[in-house]
């Protein structure tokens, strides 16, 4: 009897080992199934993401060069304005870049008068720099 009892013993130990395994097997199964949906639904938003992504990436593409028609216009404009202030701007200064130009030019031809003056002693050649340099604003 007691052979009997430690086969039943024994028996029962494999029973118990065959119901663990299954558990484990079930649990792992479940696991690899958890697992396969977790990773199809991360694909499924890296896709949904890279979907928006690409969508705003198009759209901004289109907004910045998608009507070059525009951009030229635009650019046209702007170039157009940015002459039309230099040409104001120029206009504005230009007096007083003749006047300054002028006073200069004068400058040279009264000190290079003065000096031709100087060099020369004769008293018609004196009169002739007094008057030049009167005529001059000297």
């Amino acid at each position: 009897m007691n052979a009997s009892r430690g086969h039943n013993g024994i028996q029962l130990l494999l029973t118990a080992e065959q119901e663990a395994q299954q558990i484990v097997n079930a649990a792992r199964n479940a696991k690899l199934v958890r697992l396969k949906q977790a990773k199809e639904k991360a694909e499924k938003e890296v896709a949904e993401f890279r979907a928006q992504m690409e969508a705003d990436y198009q759209r901004k593409l289109t907004e910045t060069s998608g009507d070059s028609g525009a951009n030229v216009k635009r650019l046209e404009k702007e170039t157009e304005a940015k002459i039309q202030h230099l040409k104001t701007e120029a206009d504005r200064i230009s007096i007083d870049v003749v006047d300054m130009l002028l006073k200069h030019v004068t400058s040279v031809l009264v000190f290079a008068s003065m000096i031709w003056c100087e060099r020369l002693s004769t008293p018609k050649a004196l009169f002739s720099c007094s008057f030049i340099l009167s005529l001059l604003g000297r």
